[in-house]
């Protein structure tokens, strides 16, 4: 692989632009840097960026690569001697950015770019370097020829700190604090006979009397139907175990996308998938929501294969409808991301603040 511009001849690439993908990525080199890694260079433009005291945007850059004579795209993961500013990371020319590299087992599959200070406005950056990591794709020899390509999702910042899970509603399943007060307020009566049982059961069936659980760490969860431990409407059966320290339960800070997976996205990502999965990911004749208010997802005939395209529908730039978990899971994989936990998500829609009953309908 020589110090020369990443060459695209002879790659077939999807006929679609990464019209719900962000950023715009020119100007893509990549030279050795020693026996072990290369450094990738490339110029970006990315509109919307914004910071403030709390809460930033920020850019999801992930890489995709593609050996001559071969037909597989493969994830670059990077190497990186921290998570902030690694060595090797950084710019030659534009408004100043911070990158972040995830680590971990699963980390290392992209970086997080955002603005260094507080500001808005559009981003502009030449020179941008990262560090790709070789010992992974020990196939890549010195006079190897490969393609490579640079992508781009908005993110958001959600800061740490505690929350609330389970609003106190009548939804599904939802989170609440163990026992809940009438039938905690019942115990301590004491009242006996069958009474105890209908009183227990007029409890149950409450729907303001299920207390939100507080999340105020980062370690393990109890979970069951003891007193104080994180319980959920329905659930079955009593576990009496925990959710780890390790799993992501929405206290840490974390980046999730900026808005669903767009229509314009998921059918580029399609374009990139071998057609038998494409095919599974598909709904029908097509993925589109109700009305034609929302836009649809297709396969186009025109005698290619592995080629899907994309219609608004009467609003504009909407959220891909009737996604499986498998389907989200895997555009998440693809970008180098996970799927957002359910602690993660109440975190981001509601913040700190105490919930309201059935918020989540409203």
């Amino acid at each position: 692989m020589g110090k020369a511009q990443v060459q695209m001849d002879g790659v077939k690439q999807p006929r679609l632009s990464p019209a719900g993908l962000h950023g715009n990525f020119s100007n893509i080199t990549v030279i050795p840097r020693d026996e072990k890694s290369a450094i990738v260079t490339f110029d970006m433009d990315w509109s919307g960026a914004w910071r403030h005291d709390v809460n930033h945007s920020a850019l999801w850059v992930f890489f995709k690569v593609r050996l001559d004579g071969t037909s597989e795209w493969k994830p670059v993961r990077l190497v990186a001697d921290k998570v902030m500013n690694p060595t090797g990371y950084g710019q030659e020319t534009g408004v100043k950015l911070d990158v972040l590299v995830p680590d971990g087992d699963d980390g290392n599959y992209g970086a997080f770019v955002r603005l260094a200070d507080h500001g808005m406005g559009t981003v502009k950056a030449t020179g941008m370097t990262a560090i790709w990591d070789l010992t992974t794709m020990p196939e890549i020899k010195k006079d190897t020829r490969i393609a490579l390509k640079v992508y781009g999702l908005r993110m958001v910042y959600v800061a740490e700190g505690s929350f609330y899970l389970g609003t106190g509603g009548d939804e599904t399943y939802a989170f609440y604090q163990y026992p809940p007060e009438k039938k905690q307020a019942a115990e301590k009566e004491r009242i006996g006979g069958s009474n105890a049982t209908m009183v227990v059961r007029e409890a149950m069936e409450s729907t303001a009397d299920f207390p939100p659980y507080r999340v105020t760490n980062s370690t393990a969860i109890p979970t069951g139907k003891q007193l104080g431990k994180l319980w959920a409407r329905g659930a079955e059966p009593e576990d009496g175990g925990e959710i780890p320290a390790t799993f992501p339960n929405g206290y840490k800070a974390f980046y999730m996308m900026d808005r669903p997976i767009p229509q314009a996205a998921f059918a580029y990502f399609l374009c990139w998938l071998p057609p038998e999965m494409a095919e599974r990911f598909m709904n029908g004749d097509g993925m589109q929501g109700p009305g034609g208010w929302f836009g649809r997802i297709y396969k186009t005939n025109d005698g290619t294969d592995n080629t899907y395209a994309f219609t608004h529908g009467r609003l504009k730039s909407r959220s891909t409808w009737w996604l499986s978990w498998e389907a989200g899971a895997t555009f998440a994989a693809w970008t180098g991301l996970r799927p957002m936990t359910e602690l993660e998500h109440e975190k981001a829609l509601r913040g700190p603040r105490y919930p309201v009953v059935n918020e989540a309908a409203h």
